[in-house]
């Protein structure tokens, strides 16, 4: 089912990454925030909110290394999970909660950005954590 829900999330995105629109506004804002050491086996929760001033694209993933500096840049890798794609507006908060059992230095990266816009940079938000 994740494999599913992997290979869904990456079509999604590529296909949202085509569409042309504005810059982000300077107002937006991303944040996530959960344990920084994780026991392996075990279920890990993670919240990922901010504040849009409009509809913008709104990407999670799972990544062994520190993230990425864009959305696409952070798609194209081979090593990431697509977590979660989706549109925000307003006020957001969404979570994430997975079993964890790879040890090591893992990082939540999340990407507020707008489809295929080469104006101004995505808003980026990384969370660092260790599974022991």
């Amino acid at each position: 089912m994740l494999r599913t829900r992997i290979a869904a999330g990456a079509l999604a995105l590529a296909a949202a990454m085509t569409i042309p629109a504005a810059a982000l506004a300077a107002g937006d804002t991303i944040k996530v925030t959960g344990p920084t050491h994780v026991t392996a086996g075990h279920k890990v929760t993670f919240a990922i909110s901010g504040r849009t001033a409009k509809k913008t694209q709104f990407s999670v993933f799972l990544d062994p290394r520190s993230c990425a500096r864009t959305t696409n840049k952070e798609a194209a890798r081979s090593q990431r999970t697509v977590l979660f794609l989706k549109s925000v507006n307003g006020k957001y908060r969404d979570t994430v909660t997975f079993l964890h059992s790879s040890a090591g230095t893992h990082y939540i990266c999340a990407y507020l950005y707008d489809s295929g816009s080469k104006v101004g940079p995505d808003k980026r938000a990384t969370h660092k954590y260790v599974t022991h």
